[in-house]
């Protein structure tokens, strides 16, 4: 009777993140029933989706084309290159599941503080009743965040495929059903050949993503123009960066554990 082939610790990781990917998608089959939402819809200007969609749309062109560089001065990007130096090494080194799950885990303390920067800033704002012109800040700690967690699996993020994988990442963090199974899919993809579809244009791919964000926090951001009221609307952000800092987490370590697995072949 042959053996039965022992299973790794990569596979097992591996094993575990496919449950939790599965998990989030259940989870996030259908979108969440509202009270405030339906109470406030009927309240919100037409013309406010349009506004804040455009918003959307212009802060991360501005992020893309000048605001990178001034992100990467909010934080050591190098450091937290070396420093993944160091846990891939003790990765490949050790090759058990603790330390395969540093990645995620140094992710996860940089990822709190930038919702705490996020939570602070939308609240402050929304106690000043200030709404639409809190979305360049927000964009730019969403990047800011998936930037970082780029860098803690040793990713990059200024290339135009980066980018792609970048924006996907927001758009499937707020989708659902089977939306969010499309940009899985898509990520898949990525993370076996990372480079985009044949007929990719990051134009349209910034107003497919910030359609999603204005769809997501339209009556929020309505409820965040209004002064003390709009306290519980500038939570909205952290949320949100919550949400898309989870989903980005599950698909960057899974396309580190893709990447950097000892043995080449597929996991089972």
């Amino acid at each position: 009777m042959p053996q039965k082939k022992a299973v790794t610790p990569w596979e097992k990781e591996f094993a575990r993140l496919e449950r939790r990917r599965r998990a989030y998608q259940a989870r996030h089959a259908r979108p969440p029933e509202s009270r405030l939402d339906r109470a406030l819809e009927d309240k919100v200007p037409p013309k406010l989706r349009e506004a804040l969609n455009s918003a959307f749309v212009k802060a991360f062109d501005l992020v893309f084309q000048r605001g990178t560089g001034l992100l990467e001065r909010t934080f050591d990007a190098e450091a937290a290159r070396q420093q993944f130096e160091i846990d891939q090494f003790a990765a490949q080194l050790k090759g058990d599941r603790s330390s395969l799950r540093v990645f995620s885990r140094r992710a996860g303390r940089t990822g709190a503080l930038n919702l705490a920067l996020s939570g602070a800033e939308g609240t402050l704002l929304g106690l000043l009743g200030i709404g639409l012109p809190d979305i360049p800040l927000f964009t730019g700690v969403l990047l800011k965040s998936l930037y970082q967690m780029a860098a803690r699996y040793g990713y990059g993020w200024d290339t135009p495929a980066e980018r792609y994988y970048l924006l996907l990442l927001v758009q499937g963090a707020l989708s659902y059903g089977e939306e969010l199974a499309a940009c899985t899919a898509l990520l898949d993809e990525f993370a076996l050949a990372p480079c985009p579809p044949e007929d990719y244009d990051q134009g349209t791919q910034i107003r497919r993503t910030a359609s999603l964000l204005a769809d997501r926090l339209l009556v929020m951001k309505f409820v965040q123009g209004i002064p003390i009221l709009g306290m519980a609307g500038g939570i909205s952000d952290a949320l949100c960066l919550e949400r898309v800092q989870r989903y980005a987490g599950l698909n960057y370590h899974r396309r580190f554990l893709l990447d950097h697995r000892p043995d080449p072949r597929p996991f089972a």
